[in-house]
């Protein structure tokens, strides 16, 4: 048997290994990128070479020059980053793709929601060849359990929303929900720098975000249940200005003002609620609440909105906590039981 002197995830990515102290322990790259490593190898497999080694464009049968990719990848940030999900750091996301260590399925995948919009014909004309073969490059490492997994498989999800198949997005959702409860996330790693913690807590409740919604729309069951235990994301801008390396461990107990995505959570997480209370009073029979508990879960709604960050600036965050834990009640001036 055959020691590899690099692991699986660095010769993918072409970047040189440096091995842990201890036998088995993760590389320091991987360990940093919160990566599953892999340092025992067989017979040197015949993994794909990478479809974005650093330095060069893209090799298919049209080649995408390296200023497009970048300028997908802009796009990207700028349309759909923070708003479906928020998965990544956007200085983080860039320095790996100019480096060639993004993984090619979600690298491909980046640039296929992106590709659409793109200002030149032949680039726009790819986005679903840029698709499908994001779809092969997961399947190839689907049993690799790590954080570009997880982002992976969200994004060819989201794929597969916009190409109208609801079946593989809500199986390439629920591979993300699995992988995700398999890492424990948002568990942060001894190694983890401040960008990648927040990463693992954006991610967690991206996937939670999305099960709220999805769930609802395939009448499904979720698989990512409501938690407090978990901080919510800090503020963006806050976010944005870290730099790699910094170790600011936020402390559980100690209050802190949510960003945008903090309150959307707060939202969905009422929204939740008062899913759950329409299906169980559809099932039972039960017959709708007084109005005057109507308009209390409409203030309750209105809460956020009012209290929300404006241009993320600090803004105290007093009674939120309520909504937490508060009873949800159908809406003002709609009918979840109407009759015949």
């Amino acid at each position: 048997m055959k020691v590899a002197k690099s692991c699986r995830q660095c010769r993918l990515a072409k970047r040189r290994c440096t091995p842990g102290t201890l036998p088995r322990l993760a590389c320091t790259l991987c360990a940093q990128k919160g990566l599953e490593c892999s340092f025992l190898a067989t017979k040197a497999p015949n993994y794909p070479k990478s479809i974005f080694p650093a330095g060069t464009a893209l090799k298919h049968s049209a080649e995408l020059r390296d200023e497009v990719r970048d300028q997908l990848v802009d796009l990207y940030l700028k349309f759909i980053h923070d708003k479906p999900h928020t998965l990544f750091h956007p200085t983080n996301l860039k320095s790996r793709v100019q480096a060639g260590s993004l993984p090619d399925a979600t690298l491909l995948s980046v640039l296929a929601l992106e590709a659409r919009f793109s200002d030149e014909r032949n680039v726009r004309e790819r986005a679903k060849d840029f698709f499908h073969k994001a779809k092969e490059s997961f399947k190839r490492t689907l049993d690799d359990v790590t954080l570009d997994n997880v982002h992976a498989a969200t994004l060819i999800g989201n794929l597969c929303g916009v190409e109208g198949d609801s079946k593989g997005e809500s199986l390439f959702f629920g591979i993300s929900f699995r992988m995700a409860q398999i890492l424990r996330l948002p568990g942060a790693s001894p190694q983890d720098d401040t960008i990648m913690r927040e990463i693992k807590t954006r991610t967690y409740w991206s996937l939670y975000m999305i099960d709220q919604w999805s769930s609802a729309g395939l009448d499904m069951p979720r698989q990512i249940f409501e938690t407090s235990q978990h901080p919510l994301p800090m503020l963006e801008l806050e976010f944005w200005k870290l730099r790699p390396g910094e170790q600011h461990v936020r402390n559980m107990g100690q209050s802190h003002s949510p960003g945008l995505w903090g309150y959307m959570i707060i939202l969905a997480r009422i929204f939740g609620r008062r899913a759950n209370s329409h299906i169980s009073a559809g099932a039972r029979g039960i017959h709708p609440q007084p109005s005057h508990q109507r308009e209390a879960l409409a203030r309750k709604l209105r809460a956020p909105c009012q209290a929300g960050p404006r241009s993320n600036v600090r803004r105290p965050t007093s009674g939120l906590s309520s909504l937490f834990n508060s009873p949800i009640l159908p809406l003002p001036g709609l009918n979840p039981y109407p009759g015949p």
